[in-house]
């Protein structure tokens, strides 16, 4: 079997599972309203590259996630970016077993890879009856050895996260979930790619991008890029003309005048109401903290991060205090 030929077939296998590569060990909770979320759901009747900016802690990965929990399929990359070479596409080619150099000279794994998301859609054609091949990545995929940390590997040791499995809050089949209409992403049995933390990325990483979205746009993919700094995701806008590399409807507008040549984006923060804000700190900590001393009257667009950093403090303090008493 050819090396093409493992690699379609290990590319339809993580489709199937939803997996999310160099997963980072703490996940998110499963189900979190918030506004970036439903904007995100709304946008999912469109396909192409569609741009997310927001500060760390609004809401990007953990709104991804559960889109593509509950996806007909698809790939998720987390945390790909090399912190020594700021490279991000050399660690998306990492993680799907493919070396760095081809990248200049051979698209064959980007077409493999956007191909197989594309075929979730059409379950018939990733299913069939098993095969020693099947057998094998199945083996591979489920005990997390993905490659053996040999250079011939498929996959490159460590690079592959615990997958997102195939169950989801309510079910495959589910509608709606918590009153959340989920018809823009069940509908169409939409599949997703999904590369988060896109971060002050170089150059290279922008050519990659601009070289993958038509593959994607051909093949009728939806892809995500979640970005937090607004550089980068300016200057993926300016890829394509707001095209089919556009920004999520909702948090990004036009600002240009008659005279200016291109478009100039003006980005917002997606919202979180106190209510929202509340789950947040439950959904983590339970009833071991004080919500309405940590989400204030007037905090109706707080960041997450900031209250979650005040609950920890809260919770840690109480924790400490419980621990004191114990002892005495």
């Amino acid at each position: 079997m050819s090396r093409e030929s493992q690699k379609n077939i290990l590319f339809r296998k993580l489709v199937q599972r939803r997996a999310i590569l160099n997963d980072p060990n703490e996940a998110p909770p499963e189900f979190l309203r918030s506004e970036l979320l439903e904007l995100m759901l709304q946008s999912c009747d469109d396909t192409g590259v569609i741009v997310v900016q927001g500060n760390r802690g609004v809401g990007k990965s953990t709104a991804a996630r559960f889109l593509f929990k509950n996806s007909a399929g698809g790939i998720m990359f987390s945390n790909c970016q090399s912190t020594s070479t700021r490279c991000y596409w050399k660690g998306v080619a990492q993680a799907v077993g493919s070396p760095a150099e081809v990248y200049e000279n051979d698209s064959k794994w980007e077409t493999l890879l956007v191909e197989a998301v594309a075929a979730a859609k059409c379950p018939d054609e990733l299913d069939g009856s098993p095969s020693w091949t099947d057998r094998l990545f199945d083996g591979i995929l489920s005990t997390g050895m993905c490659g053996g940390g040999g250079g011939d590997g498929i996959l490159s040791t460590g690079m592959c996260g615990g997958g997102g499995g195939t169950s989801t809050p309510s079910g495959d089949d589910a509608q709606t979930i918590e009153g959340l209409d989920l018809s823009p992403l069940k509908s169409g049995k939409r599949a997703l790619l999904v590369f988060d933390d896109f971060n002050d990325v170089q150059d290279d990483n922008i050519l990659f991008m601009k070289h993958l979205f038509p593959i994607v746009e051909g093949q009728g993919v939806l892809a995500f890029v979640l970005v937090r700094d607004k550089g980068t995701a300016n200057r993926l806008l300016a890829l394509n003309g707001w095209g089919r590399i556009s920004p999520l409807d909702g948090i990004c507008k036009d600002i240009s005048k008659a005279h200016d040549k291109e478009k100039i984006p003006q980005w917002r923060t997606p919202k979180w109401t106190k209510t929202q804000l509340e789950a947040l700190i439950r959904s983590r900590y339970g009833d071991d903290v004080d919500t309405g001393r940590i989400v204030l009257e007037d905090e109706s667009d707080g960041n997450p991060f900031d209250v979650l950093r005040r609950a920890r403090k809260q919770y840690n303090s109480t924790t400490q205090t419980v621990r004191e008493r114990n002892v005495g």
